[in-house]
Protein backbone atom coordinates (compact mmCIF):
# COMPACT_ATOMS: atom_id res chain seq x y z
CA UNK A 1 0.00 0.00 0.00
CA UNK A 2 2.86 2.35 0.81
CA UNK A 3 4.43 1.82 -2.60
CA UNK A 4 1.09 2.51 -4.31
CA UNK A 5 0.77 5.80 -2.43
CA UNK A 6 4.34 6.71 -3.36
CA UNK A 7 3.65 5.85 -7.01
CA UNK A 8 0.46 7.96 -7.07
CA UNK A 9 2.21 10.86 -5.33
CA UNK A 10 5.04 10.77 -7.86
CA UNK A 11 2.57 10.54 -10.73
CA UNK A 12 0.74 13.61 -9.44
CA UNK A 13 4.06 15.40 -8.94
CA UNK A 14 4.96 14.75 -12.55
CA UNK A 15 1.71 16.42 -13.62
CA UNK A 16 2.31 19.45 -11.37
CA UNK A 17 5.91 19.89 -12.50
CA UNK A 18 5.74 23.51 -13.67
CA UNK A 19 4.50 24.87 -10.33
CA UNK A 20 7.08 22.81 -8.47
CA UNK A 21 9.90 24.00 -10.72
CA UNK A 22 8.96 27.61 -9.98
CA UNK A 23 8.78 26.90 -6.25
CA UNK A 24 12.15 25.11 -6.34
CA UNK A 25 13.75 28.02 -8.22
CA UNK A 26 12.43 30.51 -5.69
CA UNK A 27 13.50 28.39 -2.73
CA UNK A 28 17.04 27.97 -4.04
CA UNK A 29 17.23 31.69 -4.84
CA UNK A 30 16.04 32.62 -1.36
CA UNK A 31 18.49 30.25 0.26
CA UNK A 32 21.41 31.55 -1.78
CA UNK A 33 20.39 35.17 -1.08
CA UNK A 34 20.50 34.67 2.70
CA UNK A 35 24.05 33.35 2.87
CA UNK A 36 25.84 36.37 1.31
CA UNK A 37 24.16 38.62 3.87
CA UNK A 38 25.71 36.56 6.65
CA UNK A 39 29.07 36.59 4.86
CA UNK A 40 28.89 40.39 4.50
CA UNK A 41 28.28 40.70 8.24
CA UNK A 42 31.39 38.57 8.74
CA UNK A 43 33.41 41.18 6.84
CA UNK A 44 33.76 39.68 3.35
CA UNK A 45 33.55 41.83 0.23
CA UNK A 46 30.25 41.57 -1.72
CA UNK A 47 31.85 39.56 -4.53
CA UNK A 48 33.61 37.19 -2.14
CA UNK A 49 30.46 36.89 0.00
CA UNK A 50 28.45 35.73 -3.04
CA UNK A 51 31.21 33.35 -4.15
CA UNK A 52 31.46 31.79 -0.70
CA UNK A 53 27.67 31.43 -0.56
CA UNK A 54 27.64 29.58 -3.89
CA UNK A 55 30.49 27.31 -2.77
CA UNK A 56 28.73 26.52 0.49
CA UNK A 57 25.40 25.84 -1.23
CA UNK A 58 26.95 23.50 -3.78
CA UNK A 59 25.92 22.73 -7.33
CA UNK A 60 22.53 24.24 -8.11
CA UNK A 61 21.86 22.07 -11.15
CA UNK A 62 22.89 18.89 -9.32
CA UNK A 63 20.54 19.80 -6.48
CA UNK A 64 17.70 20.44 -8.93
CA UNK A 65 18.36 17.10 -10.63
CA UNK A 66 18.32 15.27 -7.31
CA UNK A 67 15.11 17.01 -6.29
CA UNK A 68 13.42 16.13 -9.58
CA UNK A 69 14.48 12.51 -9.30
CA UNK A 70 13.14 12.32 -5.74
CA UNK A 71 9.78 13.98 -6.37
CA UNK A 72 8.87 12.55 -9.75
CA UNK A 73 8.75 9.41 -11.78
CA UNK A 74 12.03 9.86 -13.57
CA UNK A 75 11.53 6.79 -15.74
CA UNK A 76 8.10 8.05 -16.88
CA UNK A 77 9.52 11.48 -17.71
CA UNK A 78 12.40 9.88 -19.61
CA UNK A 79 10.00 7.56 -21.44
CA UNK A 80 7.81 10.49 -22.48
CA UNK A 81 10.86 12.34 -23.81
CA UNK A 82 12.00 9.26 -25.71
CA UNK A 83 8.53 8.81 -27.22
CA UNK A 84 8.44 12.45 -28.35
CA UNK A 85 11.87 12.06 -29.99
CA UNK A 86 10.80 8.82 -31.68
CA UNK A 87 7.63 10.46 -33.00
CA UNK A 88 9.64 13.38 -34.42
CA UNK A 89 12.07 10.98 -36.05
CA UNK A 90 9.29 8.92 -37.61
CA UNK A 91 7.55 12.08 -38.82
CA UNK A 92 10.78 13.31 -40.47
CA UNK A 93 11.33 9.91 -42.09
CA UNK A 94 7.80 9.78 -43.48
CA UNK A 95 8.06 13.34 -44.79
CA UNK A 96 11.38 12.55 -46.50
CA UNK A 97 13.44 15.10 -44.57
CA UNK A 98 16.61 14.32 -42.75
Amino acid sequence: MKSLRRFLRRLFNSAARRAQEERLREEIGDHIALQPEANLRDGLSPVEARRQAMLKFGGVEAMKRDYRAERGLLFVENLMGDLRNAARSIRRTLNGTI
